[in-house]
């Protein structure tokens, strides 16, 4: 979930062109106009939209067409937009990025809610992060989520996130600031040292087998 925009932001140091990444289940692809009526399907139930910072309630068209022309126009080097699909299926399932920050990229992502409780989103954001660590020179990855967001909690620990503070950000959806939670990542701690007392090692027993990345 990604707090806003950054002015001045550090340079993702990644290629954000054509990027497609497959896992054991799902695809992760360029988020384009194709994918214009299911985002906004996806968006328009509130229960979603309201674990986001950027995002209005409801959600239109209008909206999805006026974030992709400000990502046409200034984001496409600084900021990664990927939709998750069912790579046997098609299936759009939601949609998961990295966007440059002042100090560290940050990690967002979220997806529609029929989709919840599956371990999607721990696979999606684990090849992701396969590829940015395999592809960049970066060490740190930020993310965060709202307190009552426990699935995305859940999330953030099994990838390795520790806590590294508390903030208060603005909800678009909710229209109020809310309570955060800031996350960071190392690429160590991501990686870890190959022992079975590392937590590196126990999320890998628990993650897609094998990952493929064309471009």
């Amino acid at each position: 979930m990604f707090k806003g925009l950054v002015k001045d932001a550090v340079p993702l140091g990644l290629e954000t062109g054509h990027v497609d990444i497959v896992t054991d289940r799902l695809r992760l692809s360029p988020l384009g106009p194709e994918h214009r009526s299911t985002v906004v399907a996806a968006l328009s139930d509130g229960v979603v939209a309201r674990n986001l910072t950027r995002v209005p309630y409801p959600y239109t068209g209008e909206d999805f067409d006026r974030s992709a022309a400000e990502f046409s126009e200034t984001g496409r080097e600084g900021e990664l937009r990927l939709a998750i699909s069912d790579w046997k299926t098609g299936a759009f399932l939601g949609v998961i990025g990295l966007r440059s920050g002042e100090q560290h990229p940050e990690i967002g992502y979220w997806l529609a809610r029929l989709y919840w409780d599956k371990g999607i989103m721990r696979e999606a954001a684990a090849a992701l992060l396969d590829h940015i660590f395999a592809l960049s020179e970066q060490t740190v990855i930020r993310a965060g989520y709202f307190v009552d967001n426990q699935r995305s909690e859940k999330v953030l620990g099994f990838l390795g996130f520790r806590e590294i503070g508390s903030s208060r950000v603005y909800s678009l959806a909710r229209g109020e600031d809310v309570d955060h939670r800031d996350m960071e990542l190392t690429r160590e701690a991501y990686f870890g040292t190959g022992s079975k007392s590392d937590g590196a090692w126990h999320r890998a027993q628990n993650r897609a087998d094998s990952y493929t990345m064309n471009y």
